[in-house]
C-alpha cells in the first residue's frame, strides 16, 4: 500500500517543494482508489503529514479532494474525513 509507506518517507524528502509536490499527488490520488482501506490510509496519512503543507496547498489541492470524499458511498469512511 503506497500511502502506508509514504508517511515515513515524507521525513526523508528534504526539499520542501519536492516533498509537498510528491505527498499531495500521492495522497490525493489515493483518495480516489476503489479500495476503501486505501482511501482511509490516505486520509490518515494526510492528517499525519498536515504540517508539511502550506495553506495554499491545503486550499487548492487537498481540501477539494477531501471534500469530494465527503460524498463517499462507504459509511465507514465518512466519519474519518471530518477528523482530517
Amino acid at each position: 500500500m503506497w500511502t502506508a509507506v509514504d508517511s515515513p518517507v515524507s521525513s526523508l524528502l528534504t526539499v520542501v517543494q519536492t516533498r509537498t509536490k510528491v505527498l499531495v499527488a500521492a495522497f490525493t490520488r489515493s483518495l480516489r482508489d476503489p479500495f476503501v482501506h486505501a482511501r482511509n490510509a490516505a486520509l490518515m496519512a494526510l492528517a499525519a503529514t498536515a504540517d508539511s503543507f502550506t495553506e495554499d496547498d491545503c486550499a487548492t489541492k487537498i481540501l477539494p479532494a477531501i471534500c469530494a470524499s465527503l460524498l463517499d458511498q462507504e459509511k465507514y469512511l465518512r466519519p474519518h474525513i471530518l477528523h482530517v
